[in-house]
């Protein structure tokens, strides 16, 4: 509700604010209000047919996995870590420790990819991943990419 009345603050006095959030809520979980970028499914695919295994690290809740599998997402994922589950968010090392002991790897020998410097990034970081910023708007560099179609080159043996 925090966030509802702090984005229509000067708009909607917080009374509507909390007469609105219950429906946002609700249209969150609604899968035709979400879009998967036309470079997700063929690097998912690329990436599964090349063994890698992947996982989820969100500051979500628990609409989440359900959101994933009707997006039909979820196949692609061996563990999806959520903050509202961990009861830590990113940057928290600590849901990104949870989620490399879920796949029993040393945290050197994983990439995280996600949209946020701080939470993502710096997160990944702190708990000793590789990372990369995905910004789609930006100019790729070593530690950006424009698309997931990026990967490919970007993964070396060494996360293999």
């Amino acid at each position: 509700l925090g966030i509802v009345i702090e984005s229509f603050q000067g708009m909607i006095h917080s009374e509507g604010c909390q007469e609105l959030f219950p429906k946002l809520y609700q249209r969150f979980e609604d899968p035709d209000v979400w879009k998967v970028h036309e470079d997700v499914m063929p690097v998912l695919d690329e990436l599964a047919n090349r063994g890698f295994r992947l996982g989820i690290v969100s500051n979500w809740d628990t609409r989440l996995k359900p959101l994933l599998s009707r997006l039909r997402l979820d196949g692609f994922f061996e563990f999806v870590s959520v903050s509202c589950d961990i009861g830590f968010t990113k940057p928290s090392p600590v849901i990104f420790e949870h989620t490399v002991g879920k796949f029993g790897l040393p945290p050197e020998r994983m990439l995280h990819v996600g949209d946020h410097q701080s939470e993502d990034v710096k997160g990944a970081q702190g708990a000793g991943l590789h990372s990369l910023l995905i910004d789609r708007s930006a100019r790729s560099r070593p530690e950006v990419i424009r698309e997931l179609t990026e990967l490919s080159e970007r993964i070396t043996e060494s996360w293999s």
